[in-house]
């Protein structure tokens, strides 16, 4: 039927068909449902598809796939992932693949007509550009490098796929120990370039001589013990992603020569006559108010245009404490070989769930391991871990950890547990008690429901 808009709904949770089905269809628009990838390819067969709104766990195979291949037959179409869970991995897969959106389940229905109207809308100016327009670049390989679920993470995620086919270079921004160089990385192996190389430099460890060395090499001879030739990092990012790690700490001088690199794309070895081409895509980091060191005159400001065509924020812990559970268990799987499962201990959790974190995801990691390596049986308690958590920058908001003046009936700190393990699935009950390996029932007790 000519103008006529299709959404083609692909979950196999029946509720969830009906729910979405009755939403959608309440706008006046044809609402096609499919319980099966191979139900939706035959949809893709037959129809004229504006939007699909997919699930990622499929009984026969992965929403990823049926995005591709949805994506692939028609470039004008939109389409809108679902999932019970929200991984790093697969939100950055779909958004490089070319998904407009990642939805986590349960939502609320009108976020969804919300999201269905923008996507009907971008397919109609999609219908109207020309052949090609739109078209991303072939995914890059697919490893998990950030753990955590929490709103501010998924935003983080969706950008990291967004930013996947182009060659824009990347600023990031946060504090030490918030995973900027796994940002980094992130970026680099979900782009064009997955197999090429991944440089990184760190510009705040090296005194500016060796720096200047170490980023555009140098011929023999050029200083006093350069007793053979050596390519700098530029050269051997050729291809792949140079990481600028705390770009901020540079010099006046450096500053100047890395503009001029970034500028025309050619670097000059110290000791040599003739610039050197490169090619590879620039992402830096900073911990510093680089704006602020602009505005002192301390650092260039040419040079931050060139740096942050796009500029991405990693959220500090203390602004995603849920996602603490989560980064709990990723550290302790390394413990597993050795000692068998390990697990923190409903105090011991809400322990580290109510700290500050002054150095953020690295500190835990620190802290997981230190109580995994003297775990004296498989759940760590809460005075394993407190003993090791230092002080936090003056005015850092902590709160009080579990001691003799801050004791909680048990089945406080349980409900208090389960409700942060609940917030951590973000409201699904089904993964929150399978996360806690109890029963939906025993869930609902300690909620208090």
């Amino acid at each position: 039927m000519p103008g006529r808009e299709v959404v083609l709904l692909v979950d196999d949770d029946p509720q969830v068909r009906e729910l979405l089905g009755a939403v959608l269809a309440a706008d006046g628009r044809t609402i096609l449902a499919a319980a099966t990838g191979a139900e939706g390819r035959a949809h893709f067969r037959r129809e004229d598809l504006a939007v699909l709104l997919l699930d990622v766990g499929l009984p026969d195979g992965s929403g990823l796939d049926l995005l591709e291949e949805a994506l692939a037959a028609d470039r004008s179409r939109v389409v809108i992932m679902l999932t019970g869970q929200a991984e790093q991995e697969t939100v950055s897969r779909a958004m490089s693949l070319g998904a407009m959106d990642y939805l986590t389940k349960p939502f609320a229905p009108a976020a969804i007509r919300v999201m269905v109207d923008k996507a009907l809308a971008l397919a109609r100016r999609n219908r109207g550009s020309p052949p090609g327009a739109g078209d991303r670049g072939e995914p890059g390989a697919v490893e998990r490098y950030l753990v955590g679920r929490s709103p501010a993470m998924l935003e983080l995620y969706k950008l990291i796929g967004r930013l996947a086919s182009s060659d824009l270079p990347v600023l990031i921004r946060g504090e030490s120990g918030t995973g900027k160089e796994l940002v980094a990385r992130a970026l680099h192996h979900h782009g064009r370039t997955p197999a090429g190389p991944f440089v990184a430099v760190d510009c705040g460890s090296l005194p500016a001589g060796l720096l200047e060395s170490e980023l555009f090499g140098h011929e023999r001879g050029a200083f006093t013990g350069a007793e053979a030739a050596r390519a700098g990092r530029f050269e051997m990012a050729d291809g792949g992603t140079i990481f600028l790690d705390e770009i901020a700490n540079l010099t006046p001088d450096l500053q100047a020569k890395l503009l001029r690199a970034l500028q025309e794309r050619t670097i000059q070895r110290l000791g040599a006559v003739r610039p050197v081409a490169w090619r590879a895509r620039v992402v830096a980091a900073t911990n510093a108010g680089i704006r602020e060191r602009v505005a002192q005159g301390q650092f260039r400001e040419d040079l931050l245009y060139r740096l942050a065509g796009v500029e991405l924020r990693v959220p500090p812990l203390r602004e995603r404490r849920e996602d603490i559970p989560a980064l709990v268990d990723h550290f302790l799987a390394r413990w597993a070989a050795q000692k068998g499962p390990l697990a923190f201990s409903p105090a011991a959790l809400a322990a580290l769930s109510a700290w500050s974190w002054p150095g953020n995801v690295r500190e835990l990691e620190h802290a997981v391991n230190r109580a995994g390596a003297l775990a004296r049986g498989p759940v760590i308690e809460a005075e394993e871990v407190v003993a090791d958590l230092r002080p936090g920058p003056a005015g850092a908001p902590v709160a009080p950890l579990p001691g003799p003046e801050a004791v909680r009936p048990l089945d406080e700190v349980k409900q208090r547990y389960a409700r942060q393990a609940l917030a951590a699935c973000h409201g699904n009950r089904a993964e929150t008690a399978r996360r806690l390996g109890i029963d939906r029932k025993t869930l609902l007790h300690l909620l208090g429901e």
